[in-house]
């Protein structure tokens, strides 16, 4: 498990350092879902910035990670393909139209969606030739790629007030500015687990109970619970090992250990029995 962490920028460090750095770790650590948040800050800095520019960053950078221009068949509803740097418009009348000129001219040059690999080299480049037949041929495309945008809508107060409130919104919001920079760090999975139960229970206001909710093979699957509920996606597996142990007597012993292991309850299928 990586633990997110921010830390404040040096003062003389100018936008591109924060974004650059940020991505660097992202890579480093494999984080596919900051790497792209990274990629949209440093893309926000310059509106003449595009996906290509991305792509020769990353290769300067010698990083693992790959730019791939993805076709989309069908744009879902309420969703549009745009530029994450295009210019914000002021909501007036006339300015309105503009933007709606702007998003139907965006529709039409824009013909695929950035995907971001954030895996090995190897890995990176086999998920991009699953799309393309080269990365030259996949460069040129990226000329004519964007990310899925919202349509603009009018939003409530109660809805602004819940976004607002959403946890880690602020820090996100100040990523994607390049003021806050990224600090990640790997946990064990014991860590892991201590942070899961201190958070949740940070959450709702009492210690969650560890219950065994399965098995896989013959190791126990141990979940989070509070009020009969399990509260987290996220539980684990014990495996017991056996080990065997020769003293000075030369007699053999076995010594047994627990190792721990992550399960991600939202990828896995449970069967009752």
């Amino acid at each position: 498990m990586i633990k997110i962490n921010y830390k404040e920028p040096e003062q003389l460090e100018m936008p591109d350092d924060i974004a650059i750095s940020n991505i660097k770790i992202c890579d480093k650590y494999k984080k596919a879902d900051y790497l792209e948040l990274s990629s949209i800050s440093w893309l926000k800095i310059d509106p003449k910035r595009n996906y290509q520019d991305l792509e020769q960053l990353f290769r300067h950078l010698n990083l693992d990670s790959y730019v791939i221009a993805q076709m989309v068949q069908n744009i879902p509803q309420g969703l549009r393909i745009g530029r994450p740097n295009e210019p914000n418009l002021t909501e007036n009348t006339e300015n309105t139209e503009n933007t709606e000129n702007t998003e139907n001219t965006e529709q039409d040059e824009l013909k695929y969606i950035a995907k971001i690999t954030c895996m090995g080299k190897d890995a990176s480049i086999s998920e991009l030739l699953k799309y393309h037949t080269t990365w030259e041929d996949n460069y040129e495309c990226l000329e004519k790629i964007g990310c899925l945008m919202a349509l603009k809508q009018e939003t409530s107060k109660e809805e602004e007030k819940n976004i607002a409130q959403t946890k880690g919104i602020e820090e996100i919001k100040k990523l994607l500015e390049c003021k806050l920079k990224l600090d990640l760090q790997y946990y064990s999975v014991e860590e892991s687990i201590d942070f899961i139960i201190k958070d949740l229970t940070n959450k709702y206001g009492k210690k969650p109970e560890k219950i065994i909710c399965g098995e896989i093979e013959t190791n126990k699957v141990w979940a989070l619970m509070v009020d009969g509920q399990i509260v987290s996606p996220i539980g684990w597996m014990e495996k017991i090992i056996n080990q065997e142990n020769q003293n000075n007597q030369e007699k053999i012993t076995q010594i047994q250990s627990v190792n721990y292991e992550l399960i991600d309850f939202r990828k896995i299928k449970i069967e009752k029995s």
